[in-house]
């Protein structure tokens, strides 16, 4: 009885080696017909004079990808400040005053699902919703 190491090296010798001819080099054939126009085919025709063979390579099917074009530009003047009044500071006490309003708002909906009643598959999304928006509020409101 032959072992499945065996049975698996015959797999590969008989799906692996009728597919490794179409792999690598081919033969393509060039002729001109009576109109002068050229033709190219896998089989030269009997009764063209002239053909010539061509030996194409085939692309590699795998390797690495060619790497990404990166252009960097380099300003040859520095950017003027966009707004030197303090403004600035404020919109992003504004901005700060939103969120923590948004955790707190997000924390008081989840505490009053949870008091509501859940299934019992819920409860492991709605506790680690919970203690995130808890986290992210302990962490950046004041």
């Amino acid at each position: 009885m032959p072992t499945t190491r065996a049975l698996y090296s015959c797999l590969f010798m008989v799906v692996l080696i009728p597919l490794s001819h179409m792999a690598g080099a081919r033969t393509v054939y060039k002729w001109i017909d009576e109109q002068g126009q050229a033709h190219y085919g896998e089989q030269a025709p009997e009764l063209a004079g002239g053909v010539t063979p061509l030996q194409i390579e085939d692309a590699p099917r795998a390797g690495p990808r060619p790497a990404p074009l990166r252009f960097s530009y380099t300003p040859t003047q520095s950017r003027p400040r966009k707004d030197p009044s303090g403004s600035a500071r404020k919109n992003t006490a504004q901005r700060a005053a939103r969120r923590c309003a948004r955790y707190r708002n997000k924390l008081a909906y989840y505490r009053a699902k949870m008091r509501a009643g859940y299934k019992a598959r819920q409860y492991n999304t709605l506790e680690d919703k919970r203690r995130h928006y808890r986290r992210q509020l302990h962490r950046d409101c004041p």
